[in-house]
């Protein structure tokens, strides 16, 4: 666990609010994403995707969240049980979420509103413009979740990783929600070595995984898995699923919650 440093030495929230997330674990933007859409209540595979860019700018600084989804960080990485957190965690979010440097509310255009975010910003002026501006964009963020739903996440492929960072394999990306038939099998993770080492062997992969009723795990050959301590892609041995039993079971692995449901 990373150690904090005292509050009054950040000077941004988005470091203050990476530091955090590095000192509870969150080395990737994946957990926290899953916990993230858990939170709002909306666990499809496009609203997770979408939870994981959005987390990523807000803690390199290039976006900041509105209140609603300033409000469900705080509560998912628990702001209030860190000792005189809470002042200068309010005080930074303030001063990052006033303006960008061309004097415009500094959220990122495509983030979806979290609870809370659907009252009006506080200008002074024209409100009702600014009240049918923001059911817009959540109308739209409605329209992405549903076409992200249509195109079956469940078997959604990630999009392949440039030969550019001397790296060649199979990409993998943890699936927090797998969805099988009896005989059929899925790549849902992958174990890393040593950032830009060569990936673990099977027999060091298979001794951390869990012993499960309804399949078994099998070796996916190596591939290449993004990691944010790592910061990029780096070898990974994959974790091939293959569905042997009808049922539903939930675990964690390498830290990402995963569940697997397996029907006939």
């Amino acid at each position: 666990m990373t150690e904090l440093l005292p509050w009054s030495q950040y000077k941004k929230w988005h470091e203050l609010l990476d530091a955090i997330c590095v000192h509870q674990g969150h080395f990737d933007n994946a957990r926290l994403a899953g916990l993230f859409c858990a939170t709002v209540g909306n666990t499809s595979h496009s609203a997770f995707e979408a939870a994981q860019k959005n987390i990523a700018n807000w803690r390199t600084g290039r976006h900041t969240p509105n209140r609603g989804n300033f409000l469900i960080l705080s509560k998912i990485l628990t702001v209030q049980v860190y000792a005189d957190l809470a002042g200068q965690w309010n005080a930074l979010y303030a001063a990052a979420r006033g303006k960008d440097e061309n004097g415009h509310d500094a959220e990122s255009e495509n983030e979806p509103p979290g609870n809370g975010a659907a009252e009006s910003p506080k200008t002074g002026t024209n409100d009702g413009a600014d009240r049918r501006r923001l059911f817009i964009r959540a109308g739209v963020a409605m329209l992405v979740v549903a076409a992200g739903v249509a195109v079956a996440y469940f078997h959604w492929a990630p999009p392949k990783i440039e030969d550019s960072y001397g790296y060649h394999g199979q990409p993998i990306s943890p699936r927090r929600v797998v969805d099988l038939k009896v005989g059929e099998s899925a790549i849902i993770h992958g174990m890393r070595g040593r950032c830009g080492k060569e990936a673990p062997d099977w027999e060091t992969a298979r001794r951390g995984l869990p012993e499960l009723l309804i399949g078994t795990f099998s070796d996916g050959g190596v591939g290449i898995r993004n990691s944010r301590s790592c910061s990029g892609p780096t070898p990974a041995r994959a974790i091939r699923f293959t569905a042997t039993k009808p049922g539903k079971e939930s675990f964690e692995l390498y830290d990402d919650p995963i569940t697997i449901t397996v029907n006939n």
